[in-house]
């Protein structure tokens, strides 16, 4: 992290971030008028959400002025409110898309199965890390 103390390499870090989380956020507002089933206007604002507050814990760990915020009770709740929301919504995402007709192409499929087992195997790792570290803390 002493890396990210050098202001141009966190603007360099934050300004890709912002437009690659700009886009995937105005994506999938783009697809909340086009979907019909209330289902999928749940699973677009899950993940818009997401996005959003995913956004906001890169901010977190690239500014160095914040990272005393990290060790608070509430963002580690965040965080890990964030990562289920994230797990649901991608869970919702693929059962309901592997049997659609929009999933012709194989590799659609082998995609959503691929982004589903590394957000799953990913997801016992940042509970551990996020409450061990703060069970830690607060023993000390």
């Amino acid at each position: 992290m002493k890396g990210l103390r050098n202001l141009p390499l966190r603007v360099w870090a934050i300004v890709p971030l912002t437009i690659i989380f700009s886009a995937a956020v105005f994506r999938l507002t783009w697809n909340i008028p086009c979907s019909i089933a209330t289902i999928s206007k749940v699973v677009l604002g899950l993940a818009i959400a997401v996005v959003v507050a995913g956004y906001f814990f890169l901010l977190l760990l690239i500014r160095p002025s914040l990272m005393e915020k990290l060790k608070t009770q509430p963002v580690r709740i965040g965080v890990t409110t964030v990562v289920t929301a994230a797990l649901v919504t991608l869970t919702i995402h693929t059962i309901r898309f592997l049997p659609s007709p929009e999933a012709v192409l194989i590799q659609s499929k082998v995609m959503a199965i691929l982004l589903l087992a590394a957000l799953t195997s990913v997801y016992p790792i940042i509970l551990k890390y996020t409450w061990r570290v703060w069970r830690h803390e607060d023993k000390a």
